[in-house]
């Protein structure tokens, strides 16, 4: 892994909280293969830089004031585990979350071809150790 992929997953996240979903794109390949945590509304493995925008979308519209911040980055062969808080607060409910997660960007040839959430560190770990 070079240092230049986890710079890019560190921008990445510096994209999203500027609100910049183009930004965070450029880095995604168009074939992305992403996952959701199991709570999420979108569980499940889906592919595609387009319904990959469409969740990140989703977010920003459910939440005012959303924020993912990495606090922890973490190489494993070619991945990066990001330890990130997420917060914000529900656009219709009011209700603030303030959540530690976990999530995987699996990298190749400098782009994104994986993403992948987890509830948290030893969980992500572990599967990209399998």
């Amino acid at each position: 892994m070079r240092e230049e992929d986890v710079e890019a997953v560190r921008r990445g996240y510096e994209a999203w909280n500027r609100g910049d979903v183009d930004a965070v794109l450029e880095l995604v390949h168009p074939d992305i293969e992403w996952r959701p945590g199991a709570d999420a509304p979108e569980a499940g493995e889906h592919r595609g830089r387009d319904g990959f925008r469409g969740f990140l979308e989703s977010w920003l519209e459910s939440f005012e004031d959303l924020s993912i911040s990495p606090e922890e980055l973490l190489v494993e062969g070619d991945c990066v585990v990001t330890m990130v808080r997420q917060r914000g607060r529900g656009r219709g409910s009011g209700v603030e979350i303030d959540v530690l997660t976990a999530h995987v960007w699996r990298i190749r040839d400098g782009r994104a071809v994986g993403w992948y959430a987890y509830r948290n560190r030893a969980d992500a770990l572990a599967a990209v150790r399998e």
